[in-house]
């Protein structure tokens, strides 16, 4: 949900995460994230750099990596419908099953890729501190805007979390409000807006990471 993906980034740039927790699209006990909409490939997809960018282990169950569809256990966010179909019989975890280990469209090329990347960068985005977290903005709704940051290096990730449709917008990076006296047409102290933009044309369910050591970052 990225209304509630927003909140939970919300939540760690004002405070730390108490626990520690799995960032991750799928356990033993959800559906799989392959099977969880009609672009289940594009999806798991999306899920993989902002899994990485976030301060918990982010890849724990076995097929992800194959776009397994089918569930291990139904015991989290299973609709009526779907629990008629996965009787304790058919389900792995009470019967025996073999992954599709032939499957050509699968993941494991962009896992391997995401946990590379997590690891070069593994001193930030492992990071649980508040001050380490931007939450930008965008013009489209549809367009997520967080950046990670520690000393001079910065992650900023611009995510399009429509599974269906490309998305244009711009993303405000990172800013800076400023109070000016008006000199023509209002006499009042006014707020006045520098930041960073890019514009951006994202594809559905596409992932930016843009890598940078000097965007000026406040707010937190």
């Amino acid at each position: 949900d990225p209304e509630e993906l927003r909140h939970f980034i919300d939540r760690w740039a004002r405070e730390p995460v108490p626990v520690p927790f799995f960032a991750t699209a799928e356990n033993h006990n959800t559906p799989r994230a392959a099977d969880t909409a009609p672009n289940g490939h594009i999806y798991s997809y999306y899920t993989l750099p902002l899994c990485i960018a976030m301060p918990g282990i982010p890849v724990i169950h076995n097929g992800f990596e194959l776009g397994e569809k089918q569930p291990i256990n139904t015991g989290l966010n299973f609709r009526a419908e779907a629990l008629a179909c996965y009787p304790a019989e058919k389900l792995p975890l009470f019967s025996a099953y073999a992954f599709d280990w032939t499957r050509p469209d699968n993941l494991i090329e962009g896992v391997r890729y995401a946990l590379e990347l997590r690891q070069r960068y593994i001193d930030l985005l492992t990071l649980n501190d508040p001050r380490s977290w931007y939450v930008g903005m965008s013009n489209n709704p549809h367009i997520l805007v967080f950046t990670r940051r520690q000393g001079d290096l910065s992650l900023t990730f611009i995510a399009n979390t429509d599974q269906r449709h490309h998305q244009s917008g711009r993303a405000l990076l990172s800013g800076q409000w400023y109070r000016t006296q008006g000199v023509w047409g209002s006499p009042d102290i006014i707020q006045v807006h520098h930041g960073l933009e890019l514009s951006v044309d994202l594809s559905p369910g596409y992932v930016l990471i843009l890598e940078g050591e000097d965007l000026p970052l406040n707010g937190n």
